[in-house]
């Protein structure tokens, strides 16, 4: 069996070397390293019964998701989302239920958490959308549980996806086998190469340049030497275009005053000298008479 990882956190080798080992259990929890090493264990175990006709892709990461695939099975025979578990202890899968013996310290089946049985069947639905979305009309995409520690028994009750138990894994690949064929060689590695081709980097969009703005054309002015004006003068282009009248006017408005207070002011003076004349004449009569 062909094998394909994905895993960011394998080595070119595929190992986890202590540095990615902390990296994938901070990221995934602490359950996270045992799952990569019954990953390992299933792989083994497959390989032994089936061949390089099938392909497993593990930890996949979903186009367009943040969602990882444990395992995909694509075999002539069907496609399998498969969900390897290091799980130790006694099981009860009935339905959708998925059960624990002795779970909070009672001598009974209790919920256990998570429940891996809805989980494996939501990827199952979720990678089978996935694939016709993509335009492949594929039949079924079947959800496994395969457990590859021997010492766990599960007590199965129609469960709601397949259980393979750690001593029965050669006998799901031969049975795997014995069902009839729905795809070739090229289908199997058309999938292959479409699951694992990493999907486009986003095209950054970046805003047009608002255009320039075009300064305004200036007409040329020739001003005149400053020489040539006159102190006081008003210049508005050309000096020539100013008629007597408009002169005449501009003149007037050099004076500080206009006309009304230029006529006080006058008034204003003739009274002051009119009395300081009058203050004369009586200086001067006081100094003839005395």
């Amino acid at each position: 069996m062909r094998h394909i990882e994905l895993s960011e956190f394998r080595d070119k080798d595929g190992e986890i070397t202590l540095e990615n080992r902390i990296k994938g259990s901070l990221r995934h929890g602490l359950r996270w390293y045992n799952d990569m090493q019954a990953q390992d264990q299933a792989i083994e175990m497959l390989s032994r019964t089936l061949g390089p006709e099938h392909v497993a892709i593990t930890n996949l990461m979903l186009a367009g998701t943040t969602i990882s695939i444990p395992m995909i099975v694509l075999s002539p025979q069907g496609i399998w989302v498969v969900h390897p578990s290091p799980l130790s202890g006694v099981f009860r899968a009935k339905g959708e239920d998925w059960l624990k013996y002795g779970g909070g310290g009672t001598q009974r089946f209790s919920p256990a958490r998570p429940n891996i049985l809805t989980e494996v069947s939501s990827l199952a639905e979720l990678v089978q959308s996935y694939l016709r979305g993509k335009g492949y009309d594929v039949p079924e995409v079947e959800p496994v549980i395969i457990f590859t520690n021997a010492r766990t028994h599960i007590d199965t009750q129609t469960p709601s996806v397949r259980i393979v138990q750690a001593d029965a894994i050669d006998r799901f690949a031969s049975k795997m086998l014995e069902n009839q064929p729905l795809m070739d060689q090229d289908d199997i590695n058309e999938l292959a190469a479409m699951l694992t081709k990493p999907p486009p980097a986003p095209i950054e969009e970046r805003p047009a340049p608002e255009p320039e703005a075009k300064p305004r054309p200036v007409a040329p002015i020739d001003l005149p030497e400053p020489s040539t004006l006159e102190q006081g003068a008003f210049y508005a282009g050309d000096s020539s275009a100013l008629t007597p009248r408009k002169e005449r006017s501009l003149g007037v408005r050099r004076l500080p005053f206009t006309r009304q207070q230029t006529i006080l002011l006058a008034v204003m003076v003739f009274f002051e000298i009119l009395v300081l004349a009058v203050m004369i004449m009586v200086v001067l009569a006081n100094t003839v008479y005395s």
